[in-house]
């Protein structure tokens, strides 16, 4: 139990290689003590899932999970708060993998066993809210999305306060809804008290610090600070690539970022450079169907276009509306 908890301390603080370690052998001492067939097994597992799925290791992460939920219904039931804690990591990795249906069910599944089970007062209630809505702002319903959004805030801060760097996780998601949505002075004020709080709470290379400018970056393009913008990427990237590792699909979405930023400054040649290097990592890492994939085929064509090479931006453009479907 002492390894597992280690375990996730380090994935709460984004150091994933210590976390995959002491979680790894805290599965073996437990299948040796209870066999592989036993909840606190299944919950080790579980544990390994959301490790694998923060490190970019989806097909993994996705045979880990489905290996706890099988576990987990035999000996408690299929709505147990054990399996709606299997739900819910399943819900977080199909959304990774831009699988947003499959997503939907599974963290409404789990998020209907924590309010029959327990009436909704359990952490993992604000994080499926906070799945919900950012499933929600993909697919363009920014009313639902706030709503869901302003649901698990106030939870959050019922259950762990408005300075806790989990609030300011759901306060930065909820930012970029608000940049969304045009509201630019809402989306700064969230982001830079996001950015605050996490940098106070948990060091300067946690993942969740990195998303926040980030997204930050996005909002100064928007409002056409693109020295602000710079700094933000740039900082981002080069903490991703310390945090994350360099082929990690969100390094990839930060190359991104850089791509946007070099075509509003009408750098062509350094846009599609970042292109190819963010396409080599999502080819690497994701479906072929996922979000990412697609939005670096409509850049790459888009610049293509911008720097007066149109005969060559018909391939990616094809490609491109194949991934949208």
């Amino acid at each position: 139990s002492l390894l597992n908890d280690l375990g996730l301390a380090y994935l709460a603080k984004g150091r994933l290689h210590e976390a995959e370690g002491f979680i790894e052998q805290a599965l073996e001492m437990r299948k040796k003590l209870y066999g592989p067939e036993h909840p606190q097994t299944a919950f080790s597992i579980n544990s390994l899932a959301r490790v694998l799925r923060d490190a970019g290791r989806l097909d993994d992460a996705l045979g880990r999970i489905r290996e706890a939920m099988r576990i987990d219904a035999r000996t408690g039931g299929a709505d147990s708060l054990a399996s709606a804690g299997d739900l819910g990591v399943l819900a977080s990795i199909h959304f990774q993998r831009s699988e947003l249906t499959e997503a939907e069910h599974a963290a409404r599944s789990a998020l209907r066993i924590f309010e029959e089970k327990v009436q909704g007062n359990d952490p993992w209630v604000p994080y499926l809210l906070d799945l919900l809505a950012r499933i929600a702002k993909w697919r363009g319903d920014y009313p639902k999305a706030g709503e869901l959004y302003q649901l698990a805030l106030n939870t959050d801060k019922r259950l762990y306060g408005a300075d806790h760097p989990v609030y300011a996780v759901r306060l930065h998601n909820f930012g970029t809804l608000l940049r969304a949505r045009g509201d630019f002075e809402s989306a700064q004020k969230a982001l830079d008290e996001a950015i605050r709080i996490l940098s106070k709470a948990s060091g300067d290379h946690h993942p969740n610090l990195v998303d926040a400018l980030s997204s930050r970056g996005s909002l100064s393009i928007a409002r056409g600070d693109l020295k602000g913008a710079r700094r933000d990427f740039e900082e981002a990237l080069q903490r991703n690539r310390k945090i994350r590792g360099g082929d990690h699909a969100l390094v990839g979405h930060d190359l991104l970022n850089l791509v946007r930023l070099a075509v509003e400054e009408k750098c062509y040649d350094d846009a599609l450079r970042h292109l190819g290097d963010a396409l080599s990592i999502f080819r690497a890492k994701l479906p072929t169907t996922h979000a990412y994939i697609g939005a670096a085929l409509t850049w790459q064509g888009r610049t293509l276009v911008e720097a007066n090479r149109a005969a060559e931006a018909e391939p990616p453009l094809e490609e491109a509306l194949c991934v949208w479907g």
